[in-house]
């Protein structure tokens, strides 16, 4: 007894287009949308050819193109362009406590979110224990910063 003797291949990816499109609710990325749509727009397409290569080629066309489509429009509105930084690049811009004096001749330690960080001053001037500066930059392993004046 054969169960899908009446089924096209255009169905199967319709059905394939539509889970994948739906996984996107609980898979979010913006990747699961695109390939599901990739899957739908081939389905208008794969019944024009019995040849399974073309098949697969106009299945592989419509995903990179509506994966480029996605990928360089509709996914920077969404996710923005700054959302992936690392941990090191989010300290820039944040304020830490001196806990070890920085002077020109010797770098001092500043403390972060409970972490301690060699620091050297962008000015070269010295800024004793207690302060407040900001992160400017990092080099290395460690931050350069500067003093916040009040």
């Amino acid at each position: 007894m054969e169960l899908f003797t009446d089924v096209h291949i255009w169905q199967v990816f319709v059905v394939i287009g539509l889970i994948l499109a739906i996984s996107e609710i609980f898979i979010p990325g913006f990747v699961m949308l695109p390939l599901g749509l990739g899957f739908l727009i081939a389905s208008a397409f794969v019944e024009f050819t019995d040849s399974y290569a073309m098949r697969f080629l106009i299945l592989a066309a419509s995903e990179l193109i509506v994966l480029g489509i996605f990928m360089k429009y509709v996914r920077p509105r969404f996710v923005g362009k700054e959302t992936y930084k690392s941990n090191a690049d989010s300290m820039i811009g944040k304020t830490a406590s001196v806990i070890q004096e920085i002077n020109p001749e010797n770098p001092g330690y500043v403390k972060l979110y409970g972490d301690e960080w060699k620091a050297i001053s962008k000015d070269d001037s010295s800024i004793a224990i207690g302060k407040k500066v900001e992160i400017l930059e990092i080099d290395g392993i460690k931050v350069i910063v500067k003093e916040i004046k009040h």
